[in-house]
């Protein structure tokens, strides 16, 4: 049997978990290989058709369950979140058990603001696993929604005792100190957070905010501002509030702006419109787009990504190589580009490159850099 894998829904993140499925030789099994592929590929639309196909093939109740969470994660990524948390549902409908579906139906919930399902949804996994830090971290969030800070330092509380340097637990932990202790106690642990993960962006728009509306410090706030946005790049979730804040700290007004506040909201369009094109399969389109992007931001490295995601669709492994390798160069850790740089170089045959990136993928996501370093040596061989 082999390993497949099994994405977790939080936030921006992606947390990898292993199960067992079959070995593609019973009714369903291939559409489901089949059907991962295409997803590890990034052909989204074609995965989502395979995956139903095979649910429909399946005849084994706990592996229809996992077909639907993993459709339900495919349906997420084409942004069809209704679609995907009744996936989610039916996962844990068809499973005797508490899986990794009963998370991802949970997060889908509070991602569409359904906070009481959402909080019954993860009380019922606490039940069974009462010491799972993700179910703490969005016990603690529903709480926080409803700003009842006292539960939400409880419940955010167990989750740092459970996973102590987790940077969303510590995070959200902050917000409620913000609330209870003040602002220069949150600002202590956002910059621990800061120091500690580099990458994660949400701590520096929450510290940037703080300066802003809270301690009404201009110059830092507008220091912070600019971190974010540096860091997340224009299409990321904050990017707007972040963008309309320097403008307002800057004193531009509507009818003054200037070239750069200007390009910061055409940024934020060219994203969204690559970002459409792309999920449409209109890659031609979606490149255009990515390229405006970069002839204005060429360290956005969002953009580097996209377009080395577009090329790739089009079979341009060769472009699509140079735009990982330019998003490597602004973030040597960005796991997902490196492994779709180790994808590109594969598709090139270029296996010395590929098996050297590959365990360069380990050292910062080692699931995925053994992953790849097996799946570069086994690919070689054909």
């Amino acid at each position: 049997m082999r390993k497949k894998r099994l994405f977790l829904l939080i936030g921006g993140t992606s947390f990898l978990f292993t199960i067992f499925f079959g070995c593609g030789e019973k009714s369903g099994e291939k559409e489901y290989e089949k059907a991962l592929s295409l997803w590890k590929s990034g052909q989204l639309s074609r995965a989502q058709g395979q995956m139903g196909k095979a649910i429909r093939k399946l005849t084994n109740r706990e592996q229809k369950s996992v077909a639907n969470n993993q459709l339900g994660l495919i349906l997420w990524e084409l942004g069809k979140t209704t679609e995907a948390t009744d996936r989610f549902r039916e996962s844990c409908q068809l499973s005797e058990n508490i899986t990794q579906a009963d998370k991802n139906y949970g997060i889908a919930l509070f991602k569409n603001n359904q906070f009481d399902k959402a909080k019954m949804e993860f009380l019922t996994i606490l039940g069974d696993q009462p010491n799972d830090p993700v179910s703490y971290f969005f016990m603690g969030m529903v709480h926080l929604k409803r700003k009842d800070w006292r539960n939400a330092q409880k419940k955010l509380a167990e989750g740092l005792r459970l996973k102590p340097q987790d940077p969303a637990l510590q995070n959200a932990y902050a917000l409620v100190e913000l609330h209870q202790s003040g602002a220069n106690k949150a600002l202590v642990r956002l910059k621990q957070i800061v120091k500690t993960f580099p990458n994660y962006s949400p701590a520096l728009f929450n510290i940037a905010t703080i300066y802003d509306l809270r301690l009404h410090n201009r110059s830092v706030a507008v220091t912070w501002y600019r971190k974010y946005l540096s860091q997340a790049g224009a299409s990321a979730f904050q990017s707007s509030q972040a963008q309309q804040a320097l403008m307002r700290l800057t004193n531009r007004s509507s009818g003054s702006r200037s070239s750069s506040s200007a390009t910061a909201q055409e940024i934020a369009a060219w994203m969204k419109r690559g970002d459409s094109y792309y999920k449409k399969k209109q890659f031609s389109r979606a490149i255009e787009q990515y390229k405006k992007v970069l002839q204005v931001a060429p360290s956005n490295k969002t953009a580097h990504y996209d377009l080395g995601l577009a090329y790739y669709s089009t079979r341009k492994y060769s472009a699509a190589q140079k735009s990982y390798i330019q998003a490597l160069r602004i973030d040597p850790r960005d796991a997902n580009a490196r492994y779709m740089l180790v994808l590109t170089y594969a598709k090139q045959r270029k296996w010395n490159d590929a098996d050297r990136e590959a365990k360069a993928l380990k050292v910062v996501d080692p699931v995925r850099g053994k992953q790849m370093i097996k799946y570069v040596s086994e690919t070689r061989r054909r």
